[in-house]
């Protein structure tokens, strides 16, 4: 059975980033979903260049600052120059300044990382994504490959908006991640995904957690570092006969994951 087992919230602080990279060492993360507006982006594109086996997803969260300067998108931020709270709630945007913003973006990514991000999933806003999905055609990014009729399925999403600080004691990323490969019977040929979001804490991520609503995962960040670095999960994917894979590996038939987790186990 494939499996992708993806990494997201890349990019949000360096300090949150060096979680996710002991993580990616280890090699159960085969995909890294990066925000490219927030100040640690630079530090995470510039770090996976050295990993060539996980495939760049592109995370539109919009948890940061514009790339473009404040002047040239002022509908789309606060008085902080931060990106709107309420931004992926509009039901109207202005498109001219999303679209200027969402292409700076890439290139922002293609000057940091040498090339565009290979995917992106819609982000939930209609308003927003008629610009993003029309701007990743344009750069050749793999847009919405994920969900009802497509190969890749999500697991887990729904578990994930959940959590918080009170429920962490009972937080089971492993039991999640087993679960998905459970349903292998139900998926038809389809692969799961499963999105943890590993990384360390600092003020940033704490104080985001608790003034919201950008995030209600904190804490759990930790279980997910703890989690992909274990043996136990090793150790359960090769009993199990899993074939973790990233969306280069889906799509194009490539073998990075595979060779990557020979090369470290030595076999």
């Amino acid at each position: 059975m494939e499996m992708i087992i993806r990494a997201d919230d890349m990019g949000y602080t360096e300090t949150c980033n060096d979680g996710a990279f002991m993580a990616i060492k280890e090699g159960c993360v085969t995909v890294a979903s990066v925000m490219l507006d927030t100040e640690g982006a630079v530090d995470a594109l510039a770090r996976l260049k050295a990993c060539p086996w996980v495939s760049l997803d592109w995370s539109a969260k919009f948890w940061g600052k514009p790339v473009l300067e404040a002047e040239r998108v002022p509908d789309l931020i606060d008085d902080d120059g931060y990106f709107r709270r309420d931004l992926l709630q509009l039901s109207q945007i202005n498109s001219q300044e999303l679209e200027m913003e969402l292409e700076a973006e890439i290139r922002f990514c293609i000057l940091n990382y040498g090339k565009a991000p290979f995917s992106a999933l819609p982000s939930g806003s209609e308003a927003v994504d008629q610009v993003r999905e029309r701007v990743c055609q344009h750069y050749g990014v793999f847009y919405d490959y994920s969900g009802s009729g497509k190969k890749i399925i999500s697991c887990g999403e729904e578990y994930r908006k959940t959590l918080n600080f009170e429920n962490y004691e009972s937080y089971d990323p492993l039991g999640m991640i087993k679960e998905a490969s459970a349903e292998e019977g139900s998926m038809q040929g389809k692969i799961p995904m499963i999105t943890l979001q590993p990384g360390f804490l600092d003020d940033v991520v704490l104080r985001n957690t608790l003034e919201g609503p950008r995030s209600s995962i904190s804490i759990q960040r930790l279980k997910d570092v703890q989690v992909l670095c274990s043996r136990e999960l090793n150790d359960w994917i090769k009993e199990a006969g899993i074939r973790l894979v990233n969306l280069r590996d889906v799509f194009y038939g490539t073998q990075d994951c595979q060779n990557y987790r020979k090369m470290i186990s030595g076999c």
